[in-house]
């Protein structure tokens, strides 16, 4: 078995605004709000199909603002997601920074100019391996995100095992 992995990662601000909507579509409430705005849009637009098929024109201008307003619900959380991505990079440039990531049996940190962090596993609620990053979720914090296209095959293969071998209990893996 490994003992240590080490690796460097400059992440771009746009790795940063992929990963965050990468976590985005994780959450469980994001799941539901999509999937009910998503079939309201939908449900209005059929009923004002019906309505004008009907005969009821004037059920039409009722369903054209709810579709409007679903449209709205759908499109204004998009909107103040990259508002906050953007607030984000503006307040805090450390982000952009280099940073040394080190993960062994025991845990895992990051550390910069700015910045040093160490955790144990014990403090990792999930881990989420997406097609781009690798997402672990500390419990009552931030995501530590790992950002694959930034890592060689050789290294990313390290992490990966190092992760599998790791005693959390809520993963998911692309196949190693």
């Amino acid at each position: 078995m490994m003992e240590k992995v080490e690796f460097r990662m400059k992440p771009t601000k746009s790795d940063f605004s992929k990963a965050a909507w990468a976590r985005l579509k994780i959450l469980f409430p994001v799941r539901i709000y999509v999937i009910v705005v998503s079939s309201l849009l939908v449900g209005s637009i059929v009923w004002t199909n019906i309505s004008l098929n009907l005969g009821f024109e004037s059920m039409t201008d009722l369903t054209d603002g709810l579709i409007f307003l679903t449209f709205l619900a759908l499109l204004l959380p998009l909107v103040g997601f990259k508002g906050m991505v953007h607030h984000a990079f503006k307040h805090r440039a450390a982000l952009l920074e280099e940073y040394v990531y080190a993960m062994d049996k025991e845990g895992f940190g990051w550390k910069s100019d700015s910045v040093s962090v160490r955790l144990s596993w014990d403090r990792v609620k999930r881990i989420d391996e997406t097609a781009d990053f690798i997402l672990v979720r500390v419990a009552n914090g931030p995501y530590f995100t790992i950002f694959e296209r930034l890592l060689s095959p050789e290294v990313l293969g390290q992490v990966r095992k190092i992760i599998a071998d790791a005693p959390v209990k809520n993963k998911t893996l692309q196949s190693l």
